[in-house]
């Protein structure tokens, strides 16, 4: 498993929306958790020497949520796999929290968190954001069309209505050993030659706040595997 620590994570490294903290369930030292943000973006990279030839993949995030959670009320979030310069998998997923509560424009204050980043934590942001500047475009232009935190995913899935929330579905995360995964796409190793596997995942939210999303990392292994 590719630990929280080395992925990408948009804010990641802003104490105001995430907090490095570790957890008893974890293997790895720190886990990463959301206070709150807007936008979400983790991203991933594997080199492919690591993995086995004549075998396909697949690629899961490996989460968590804490008991206050919201923001993720069937949150749709578009990710990608595949190698850096060459064809990637793209797809909707849906990040559920089934024990969220559904909080009104007053409850959600977020007068003391304000947006007013300094000018070194703006550029900071805006070079991470541009690294996946197909998607943030996307996603962007959607929060532009849609206006209040209730109609969030709204305007995101304009071209694919939500389903109904099913588990056994592969687009919803699944428990496995105390924790939630959800794939994030498949890659075939051929083998024979170096190269860099590349995983993404953008959940925006059409704008609007998100917490308590616990990260432990990306797993990778054998299609077969579990």
């Amino acid at each position: 498993m590719i630990s929280a620590r080395e992925l990408g994570i948009v804010w990641g490294d802003t104490p105001q929306y995430w907090r490095w903290t570790s957890h008893p369930e974890s293997r790895f030292q720190e886990v990463a958790e959301l206070l709150d943000v807007c936008w979400l973006e983790i991203h991933g990279k594997l080199e492919t020497r690591l993995l086995s030839q004549s075998t396909l993949y697949k690629a899961y995030l490996v989460f968590k949520f804490t008991p206050e959670a919201f923001g993720f009320d069937n949150l749709p979030a578009e990710v990608t796999v595949g190698l850096e310069g060459g064809e990637h998998s793209n797809r909707t997923v849906f990040l559920h929290n089934e024990g969220e509560m559904n909080y009104s424009e007053e409850e959600m204050d977020y007068s003391d968190v304000g947006m007013d980043f300094s000018e070194g934590e703006s550029d900071d942001a805006e070079g991470e954001i541009n690294d996946s500047k197909g998607l943030s475009e996307d996603a962007e232009g959607e929060s532009d069309e849609t206006e209040g935190e209730s109609n969030g995913a709204e305007g995101e899935t304009r071209d694919a209505e939500v389903p109904e929330v099913v588990f056994n579905d592969d687009r919803y995360q699944r428990e496995r050993s105390g924790w939630l995964e959800i794939e994030l796409g498949e890659f075939f190793c051929e083998g024979g030659e170096d190269g860099l596997l590349k995983m993404h995942c953008l959940a925006n939210g059409a704008g609007h706040w998100k917490s308590g999303l616990i990260v432990q990392g990306i797993e990778v292994r054998p299609k077969s595997k579990y």
